[in-house]
């Protein structure tokens, strides 16, 4: 199981290091001893209650807790999930803090390297090297106001990412004009550890998303080809069609271009180009509400699958159809927009026929809806009491009647209680990420259609909210908004 050991092995481990008897154990938990064996071969895991137990009359030291922890949902889970579970909620309790703006980054170049002045070719030796040559062009781009136009195919390592946000951060204050086109490799298996590569490269590149008018990044997958390369085109920089440099997946051999090879450099853009129309951006600006309302309907319309949802408050999803004709009524709202609109509410619940949904949202916005009639997407729209009470009506409709559709209600020890962003996942098809739910801005989408990385974030879902942060078990759940909406009357 990877690094991190089964939830038997660990606890039979922890049984040896205190010197505690099984049978001793057995009867000190109150449990028969086919059922500890169970446990010590993970045939059968505790429920969470006796996990805490099994905490307390062993006397773990916190960091035996968290590991006795980690073993046991490495054991419920997978590896893979629970690894992924922590590169996505470190990612995400970023996504609404400003980047660093002073990062550091070091290279060294040899005299000879970049200066010689009767090559036009240069080839480039050694990893050090390749590195330091990789670091020097990035960082001129910063340094040289003058250029107006980088591509590059580089996977991200954290020097490349500190220049970039530094270039980044430098260029959008001054207001350059630079546009700085990136693609990057996702690995094309389903492999765990494939999942957990890729899931790596979107964690480095999160932050960056803010650049989307200056910098595109565009995925493809490893096995890439093109008409000049039969395998897959190499690592590349260009600057300005000026400066080329190629170089290998290990960084141990590439070969520099000046402005002499302006026929070959002109090649490798062309190829470049190429790949980039044949690749899906991760940034994406859908431009209009409208745009935005339509490329999320055709893969609601599309794909019957599962869907999962995370967001501050309860959506529009479960809302009466009623009160949403007559709010875009009195908003002035656009016809086209409104029934386009109403078309994903009842795809939505058609779907819930067939497949699963998932809804996902906070305590605390349920409840400040209620009391406010205020929604923090919607801020100008103001619902009365008797729509308040109308609407969650329905959702308790929906927990109630519909086994398909489930609803999960994040307590204060959630770290995701108080956050801005917005998830959406439908099957293994679409990954949909808003980064600032009460700022919405078009531009501002992720959207990532890689199949493991949208498996791992569903799995995120789904594993990430317990009884420990949230409310998930169908009748409180009922309850607490029976609760609100007596509250209210």
């Amino acid at each position: 199981m990877n690094e991190i050991l089964s939830f038997g092995s660990y606890l039979r481990d922890l049984l040896a290091l205190k010197g505690i008897d099984k049978k001793n154990f057995a009867v000190t938990m109150k449990i028969n001893r086919s059922l500890l064996y169970r446990y010590l071969n993970s045939e059968q895991l505790p429920d969470l209650d006796q996990l805490n137990e099994i905490s307390e009359k062993l006397n773990l030291r916190g960091s035996e807790k968290k590991k006795l922890l980690e073993s046991y949902e490495c054991t419920l889970y997978g590896w893979e999930i629970v690894e992924g579970r922590k590169l996505i909620t470190d990612m995400l309790l970023k996504l609404n803090n400003t980047y660093e703006k002073d990062l550091t980054y070091e290279y060294k170049l040899k005299a000879s390297t970049l200066v010689n002045e009767n090559a036009n070719i240069l080839p480039i030796k050694n990893k050090s090297n390749v590195m330091s040559t990789i670091l020097y062009l990035l960082d001129s781009v910063r340094k040289n106001p003058d250029v107006s136009n980088v591509n590059l195919i580089l996977q991200p390592k954290q020097d490349f990412i500190n220049i970039l946000t530094k270039t980044l951060h430098e260029i959008n204050d001054s207001k350059r004009n630079l546009s700085i086109k990136h693609i990057i490799r996702f690995r094309d298996t389903l492999l765990k550890k494939d999942k957990l590569y890729n899931l790596k490269i979107v964690e480095s590149l999160f932050p960056l998303s803010v650049f989307e008018k200056i910098y595109g990044v565009y995925y493809a997958t490893i096995n890439s080809t093109t008409e000049a390369y039969e395998t897959f085109f190499p690592n590349f920089i260009s600057i300005d069609s000026k400066t080329a440099f190629i170089f290998s997946e290990d960084f141990e051999n590439g070969i520099l271009y000046n402005s002499q090879c302006q026929e070959t450099i002109l090649l490798l853009n062309e190829e470049f180009t190429k790949i980039c129309a044949d690749s899906l951006p991760l940034f994406f600006n859908l431009k209009t509400n409208e745009n935005q309302s339509l490329y999320m309907f055709e893969y609601e319309q599309m794909v019957q699958a599962e869907t999962s949802l995370l967001h501050p408050e309860n959506g529009f999803y479960t809302f009466p159809i009623d009160i949403v004709k007559k709010k875009a009524k009195e908003q002035n709202i656009p016809k086209e927009y409104t029934e386009l609109l109403i078309r994903r509410m009842k795809i939505f619940r058609e779907r819930l026929k067939k497949s699963k949904a998932l809804e996902i949202i906070s305590m605390e916005g349920l409840r400040n809806f209620a009391t406010t009639g205020q929604l923090q997407i919607f801020r100008n729209i103001n619902f009365s009491k008797s729509e308040r009470i109308k609407i969650l009506e329905n959702l308790l409709m929906f927990v109630n009647e519909n086994e398909n559709y489930t609803l999960y209600l994040m307590k204060d020890k959630s770290p995701f209680y108080n956050s801005d962003f917005a998830i959406y996942t439908i099957g293994s098809q679409l990954l949909y990420i808003v980064q600032s739910y009460t700022d919405f801005k078009i531009t501002d989408n992720i959207i990532i259609r890689n199949k493991g990385i949208v498996e791992s974030f569903t799995d995120f879902m789904h594993s990430s909210f317990t009884t420990d942060n949230s409310i998930i078990d169908r009748n409180e759940v009922a309850s607490i908004i029976l609760n609100i909406i007596n509250s209210i009357r």
